[in-house]
C-alpha cells in the first residue's frame, strides 16, 4: 500500500467522523475507501484492529482504561471496528488467554508467514514482530511486560513446546555472514525464572545462518542473505537441507 494513502486513510478517519457524526461513520469510511482503494483500506483495518486486540490485551495487566478515559482516536477505532467497547474487551481477553495457552502458540507457529519455525521454537527479528499474528504478538509482549527491553536483542525466540520467550543478541546480524550469539536471555512465563547464559566467551559459540527466514520480505538485505544461503546451499555445507 502507498504510504501517503495509508497515511491519508488514517486521519481522515479521525476528521470524517467530526464530518459526518459518529452516527453516520460508515459514510466517513466510504469516502476513505474511495480514496485509499477497498483492499488497502481492508488490509489497514485488518492491521489497526489487531492493533487495538493487543493494546486492550495488555492493558489488563494494570488497569484497563473505561472507554471515556480513551483517546478519541481509539474510541472511534473501537468503534467502528467491534460495535462496542465491551466486545472489543471481551476479543482482547480471549486473546490474552490463548497467548497463555500452548497449542494455540504451537499452531501459530507453524501458520506464520514471518519468521523461521523449527521444531522447537519460531525465530524472529526483531523489525519483524509487528508483523506476527496478534496471539505470538502478545505472548511476547508476556515477556517484555516483565524485562522491559532487552538491550541489544534483536532475535526472538518463541518456545513452542513450554511457555518462555528468548532474547538473543546477535551484535554483527548484518554485517556477519554467519553472526555469533553473544548473550541471551530466557524468560519463563509461569516461574518467571531469568536465564541468562553468556556466550561471548565461548570458544565455539552457536551461529546464526539462513537469516533471510528471519526477517521480513522488504527488509533492505534480505536478499543478499538468501544469495548467500543459496550458494551454501549448492556447496553442501548444510547437513540439513532445509535446516
Amino acid at each position: 500500500m502507498d504510504p501517503q494513502n495509508r497515511k491519508i486513510g488514517q486521519k481522515l478517519t479521525f476528521q470524517l467522523d467530526q464530518l459526518f457524526g459518529a452516527g453516520k461513520l460508515w459514510q466517513a469510511f466510504g469516502v476513505i475507501q474511495w480514496v485509499t482503494g477497498v483492499e488497502d483500506w481492508l488490509r489497514v483495518r485488518e492491521e489497526k484492529s489487531q492493533e487495538l486486540l493487543c493494546y486492550l490485551a495488555l492493558v489488563r495487566f494494570n488497569r484497563r482504561p473505561k472507554a471515556s478515559e480513551l483517546p478519541p482516536d481509539l474510541r472511534l477505532d473501537v468503534k467502528a471496528f467491534f460495535g462496542s467497547y465491551r466486545r472489543a474487551c471481551g476479543e482482547a481477553d480471549a486473546l490474552l488467554f490463548s497467548a497463555g495457552d500452548l497449542g494455540a502458540i504451537d499452531r501459530a507457529c507453524k501458520e506464520s508467514s514471518v519468521g523461521k519455525c523449527t521444531t522447537p521454537a519460531h525465530y524472529v527479528h526483531e523489525t519483524a514482530l509487528a508483523r506476527l499474528a496478534p496471539v505470538l504478538r502478545v505472548y511476547e509482549e508476556c515477556a517484555r511486560a516483565y524485562v522491559g527491553r532487552v538491550e541489544g536483542a534483536n532475535v526472538i525466540k518463541l518456545h513452542r513446546g513450554e511457555p518462555k520467550v528468548s532474547y538473543l543478541s546477535y551484535p554483527t546480524v548484518d554485517s556477519d555472514p554467519h553472526p555469533p550469539l553473544a548473550f541471551s536471555m530466557a524468560v519463563h512465563l509461569q516461574t518467571f525464572r531469568l536465564r541468562e547464559p553468556d556466550y561471548a566467551t565461548r570458544e565455539n559459540p552457536p551461529i546464526l545462518h539462513r537469516k533471510e527466514e528471519f526477517v521480513l520480505g522488504e527488509h533492505p538485505q534480505r536478499e543478499k542473505f538468501a544469495r548467500l544461503t543459496r550458494r551454501e546451499e549448492r556447496l553442501g555445507l548444510f547437513e540439513e537441507p532445509r535446516g
